[in-house]
């Protein structure tokens, strides 16, 4: 086996040194420290074998935004987002973001200010029953999202599309 092979030698060093010798703790140390340099090509395999990246991490990300596509009038939290395709929130993380550029909540708070952006133009109902339609539960964080997201606060929006 190519892992143990390489591991072999840093083992044999280790097991062999003196333990009463006044340098025992340096040359575990850099034993050990071999015995680790040795095994990292066979963790990067294992990871590339394991890691969900590729048309499978994509897979996950298409069914994050499926997820949140059909409950973004919910409060949805990372938890659940993560639960929904089998993964610790902290690694859906950092593949949600290697993937989309986005982190899940400002992935959240777009989709949500897309829909509300829609609800305004085509609709007659108020901005705080379109702020709670779209998921928002304070008005003034919606506010908040919407101008960060739309560029115009939701009223000014509005008016734009009132006044045509």
């Amino acid at each position: 086996d190519g892992c143990y092979s390489a591991v072999k030698p840093y083992l044999d060093k280790l097991l062999a040194a003196n333990k009463n010798a006044p340098d025992f703790k340096s040359q575990a140390y850099l034993y050990t420290l071999g015995f680790c340099l040795a095994l990292m090509p066979f963790c990067s395999i294992a990871e590339k074998e394991q890691s969900p990246s590729g048309s499978k991490g994509n897979e996950i990300i298409k069914r994050c935004h499926q997820y949140i596509g059909s409950h973004y009038m919910n409060p949805i939290t990372l938890q659940e987002v993560a639960d929904h395709v089998h993964l610790h929130p902290n690694y859906l993380c950092r593949l949600f973001k290697k993937h989309t550029g986005q982190t899940v909540v400002e992935n959240i708070n777009a989709i949500r200010v897309s829909y509300a952006t829609q609800f305004i133009r085509n609709t007659s109902k108020t901005l705080p029953q379109i702020a709670e339609m779209c998921g928002f539960t304070c008005m003034s964080y919606f506010t908040k999202i919407f101008k960060r997201h739309a560029g115009f606060t939701p009223y000014a929006y509005s008016k734009m599309y009132k006044n045509l």
